[in-house]
């Protein structure tokens, strides 16, 4: 978590202010629901009131969790899937033009 940045998720743009909290993410927020099916069919219970966020530590649903993570960009900066191209430099010709 960034402490300087905004405690709203993105998705609140269109309506009521929406903390972007862990449970948010993770079965609510419309930025990752095209993935969401990775993490309730390896925790069945995902979108039930008791569930908590602790039992992803399972050994079961942690590889599910990490697909969800690589696949949806959840919990990174930018809010999209990883990639090298975003944070290095194209390379640079040493010849002159």
């Amino acid at each position: 978590m960034s402490l300087n940045q905004s405690p709203w998720c993105p998705c609140s743009t269109d309506g009521a202010p929406i903390h972007q909290t862990r449970l948010h993410i993770l079965r609510e927020c419309h930025r990752y629901a095209a993935h969401c099916h990775i993490l309730s069919q390896a925790i069945p219970d995902l979108f039930e009131p008791s569930w908590q966020p602790h039992m992803l530590a399972s050994p079961s649903s942690l590889p599910a969790f990490v697909s969800f993570l690589q696949k949806s960009g959840a919990f990174t900066k930018l809010g999209i899937p990883f990639h090298l191209n975003l944070i290095l430099l194209p390379p640079h010709d040493p010849r002159p033009p």
